[in-house]
């Protein structure tokens, strides 16, 4: 089975996370440079930057649930657009596969007039689970 994380960040220091949050009204997770997060096993990890995430992961098709994403920040071009001029912004899509199946991901006319429109840093990573 093929899980896939996608995350839009906007990161940089003087980004007003709690700004961002109510401008671009997406769920996300904000981190602060220099505040500690616990991890699930309970573990202290502090911010090494300023950085405002959107971000999900799902079972299933990648193509699909890429799409889906790129769409929903497609329209919040008008308000992004400052963002990513101020700051590093950047698109993350992981797969992770299991050993068995040999899955692809191909990317269609409208993925690509979507990142096109965005704009902004593509990282795509296939690992193993």
């Amino acid at each position: 089975m093929r899980q896939s994380f996608f995350s839009f960040t906007i990161e940089g220091d003087g980004l007003d996370t709690v700004a961002a949050r109510e401008a671009i009204d997406l769920p996300c997770e904000l981190f602060v440079k220099g505040q500690g997060t616990f991890t699930k096993n309970g573990r202290e990890v502090v911010s090494r930057s300023t950085r405002w995430v959107y971000s999900f992961k799902a079972l299933g098709r990648a193509d699909v649930f890429l799409t889906k994403h790129l769409k929903v920040i497609a329209k919040k071009m008008p308000i992004l657009s400052d963002y990513i001029k101020k700051y590093k912004v950047t698109i993350d899509f992981v797969i992770y596969e299991d050993r068995v199946s040999k899955d692809y991901l191909i990317f269609s006319k409208t993925m690509i007039n979507l990142l096109n429109e965005i704009g902004v840093p593509f990282l795509i990573a296939f690992n193993p689970y």
